[in-house]
Order: C-alpha cells, then structure tokens, then sequence
C-alpha cells in the first residue's frame, strides 16, 4: 500500500526549541519533492505563510497543496480559494469580536478590534491575528495565554452554541460549529485518482488528529515533543528520506 502524508506546520514542521516559529527549510524541500500525496493542513494564515517562505526565499512551496484556517480555505498555486461555508461564518466571527471589544473596554485591556496582524504586535496585548474566515485571538507579553482563555469564556459567555472555540497555548481559535480539519482531508483526498493509501498524519495538537477522519488507513504521529525533528526520524524510519 502506498503511503501518503499530512502535516500540521506549526509545531510539526518547525525546529524544535524556538522562540518562535521557524520553519524547516531541509526538511520542506524533501516534503515537495516527495512522488506521493501530500498536503498540509494549518490554523494559520496565508499571510504568516507567504512571510515564512519569503524569508526562506522559497514561494515555490506555496506549491504544496496547503489548507489554512483549518481548512476554511485553501492555497491552490498561490491562489487562494473559500470554503462555502466559511461566507455565513463571517458574521458571526464580527460578532464575536464585538463582545470582545465590549468586555476588553470594560475592563481596561488594549485591545484592537479593526488591526489585524501576521505576528506578535509591539503593544504586547491580545491581538487579532489576520485571517480571512477563522477568528484568532493570540496572547502577548502582557496577556498570557491562560488571561486570554479567561477573557474569551467571560466576554463570549452564553455563545458557543454559535461557533467552535478552541482553546490552546497560543489563545483562542473560533471556526463554524461543525467545522474541523476533517474537512480539509475530505476536500483533498477527493482530488486524488487513487483511494488506496496508508496515511500518516503529524501534528503536536488533539485538533490535528481530526485530519483522521474519514480515511480508512491511517496512523497519528504526535510531534509535540520535537518538531520536526520527530518528522524526519519517522521518514527515515519509512525510508521516504535519507536524512537530515
């Protein structure tokens, strides 16, 4: 059975041990040229993407087949293209910024409802991060991450009937109720010729297994621990890589 391949990128194809997130480069390019399916699949954006590759001097990943925002939209050649159900979401996700800027003025927290950001801003508060569809609320100097769990549960108290809120160390991620990664290998393996495939699935989150769902041979490696090191260990093993 042939094998086929889906990865997280932050925290699975990153260097272990970082201050922030730096990407693989060695590793990336032997993910691109791997003869087998694969895709990525991301809670981050475009935009954080292009700025990654564009300091690697690399745009020629934006090859690999990569969804982003958990799936809510996808890069196809370097275009970016929607989920149908990412379009009625929209308004939801403004009106949960609204309660969050309700509670945050409230409170006396900085926060910027209308500026949008790649990465961390130097005010050091909360900070929305910029996406097309899916919501994310990240911490900063000032606002650890467990402070903005408790904003999030506070101000949207009572509405998450309305949306999906995940919660993990870097803040708070908000998608359509019944969305998940799931969807992303879903619209993926649709594209494929063949349905016949061992696929091994890497991330270092519970939301990453949901790439999971829906197909029949497939296995969870959890990076947590190491990153990408733990990437090319198992590509090794598998004897898809020489080495790193």
């Amino acid at each position: 059975m042939k094998p086929a391949f889906l990865f997280d990128i932050d925290g699975c194809l990153t260097l272990p041990q970082q201050p922030i997130s730096i990407l693989d480069q060695d590793l990336l390019d032997e993910i691109r040229d791997l003869p087998v399916p694969v895709a990525m699949v991301t809670g981050r954006s475009d935009g954080w993407l292009r700025k990654q590759y564009h300091q690697l001097q690399r745009l020629d990943y934006l090859s690999i087949p990569t969804y982003i925002e958990f799936g809510l939209a996808w890069i196809d050649n370097g275009e970016i293209r929607f989920q149908e159900q990412g379009t009625a979401f929209q308004q939801v996700r403004q009106q949960f910024i609204d309660l969050l800027e309700d509670y945050t003025s409230r409170q006396d927290i900085y926060f910027e409802p209308q500026t949008w950001y790649h990465d961390f801003p130097d005010h050091g508060s909360l900070w929305v991060e910029e996406k097309h569809i899916q919501l994310s609320i990240a911490a900063n100097r000032q606002v650890p991450t467990s402070q903005v769990h408790q904003i999030a549960r506070q101000a949207w108290q009572g509405f998450e009937q309305d949306a999906r809120i995940l919660y993990h160390h870097l803040g708070v991620d908000v998608i359509p109720a019944n969305w998940s990664k799931a969807e992303a290998t879903r619209h993926f393996t649709r594209q494929l010729a063949e349905a016949d495939y061992h696929w091994y699935v890497f991330g270092d989150n519970t939301s990453d297994q949901e790439m999971l769902q829906g197909l029949t041979h497939a296995e969870f490696i959890s990076t947590t621990k190491q990153a990408s090191t733990t990437v090319w260990e198992f590509l090794n093993q598998l004897g898809i890589v020489a080495g790193n």
